[in-house]
């Protein structure tokens, strides 16, 4: 059976997910956000910084650019802080921009679906 809840959206297009839902689906400190197809239907999954699936494309590019066995732990845990570090300021710059401006979403949402 599937459950629903019923929320407020804030005026900054904030929603609250209820605790037991985020609970089982694992979510905790991050999520992902897809915009299906149809332009009507949000996705949301959590996100687990700590164990990215990018770890093997990180790794792919190590061993690509010939970072030796003995240097790949400490090469790839720079790689992945500096790749989190970027995604933790791009995250701060959409916070920045949606407070100025709570519509900014809608309008990217709305651009990508005119194809831009």
């Amino acid at each position: 059976m599937m459950r629903r809840a019923v929320r407020q959206v804030t005026s900054k297009r904030q929603v609250t997910i209820p605790k037991e839902m985020a609970e089982a689906v694992g979510i905790a400190d991050s999520i992902e956000l897809y915009l299906a197809k149809d332009n009507k239907t949000i996705i949301i999954k959590p996100l687990d910084t700590k164990n990215w699936s990018i770890a093997e494309d990180i790794i792919r590019d190590l061993a690509a650019e010939g970072v030796s066995a003995e240097d790949m732990a400490a090469t790839f845990a720079k790689r992945r802080a500096e790749i989190e570090s970027v995604v933790e300021r791009l995250n701060s710059e959409i916070d920045a921009e949606l407070d100025k401006n709570p519509n900014s979403g809608r309008e990217f949402l709305q651009s990508l679906s005119k194809g831009r």
